[in-house]
């Protein structure tokens, strides 16, 4: 990549690099996930894909979501199941009457909007969690 093109990247905040550039990138800056996705301007892409996954069969979105996202496909999966089961709830609530209807409605309309923000919170609450390289497993 010539630095003319380097330099055009950085100023519109668009990375349009090659496979290998992007691996590069990501070893030589390891920027949060969620940054990576967006910098490459995929983040609608990615909510359109989130939405499928909560809404249907979740595991058949592993993969997809894992060309977007820089991260284990274990990672991708155990964040694409919870986000699936909080959505199931709202669904589960659908059901009831009329009041608690619209308001599950709200909060599954609200949950889709935002629903990048809700992996970004599953991601990490995983990543935390998991046992570093030498340290005891719980």
């Amino acid at each position: 990549m010539t630095h003319a093109r380097w330099e055009e990247a950085e100023r519109r905040n668009r990375w349009r690099g090659t496979a290998d550039q992007t691996r590069a990138l990501l070893y030589t800056l390891r920027p949060p996930p969620a940054c990576f996705v967006a910098a490459c301007g995929r983040t609608g892409q990615l909510r359109v894909l989130l939405r499928e996954a909560v809404s249907s069969w979740w595991p058949n979105y592993v993969s997809p979501v894992s060309r977007i996202v820089p991260l284990p496909h274990e990672v991708i999966g155990r964040a694409l199941e919870q986000l699936h089961l909080i959505y199931q709830q709202f669904e589960g609530a659908i059901g009831g009457s009329p009041r608690a209807a619209a308001a599950a409605e709200a909060q599954a309309a609200d949950f889709l909007d935002r629903i990048d923000l809700y992996l970004w919170q599953q991601v990490r609450a995983a990543t935390q969690a998991a046992p570093g390289p030498g340290s005891p497993a719980s």
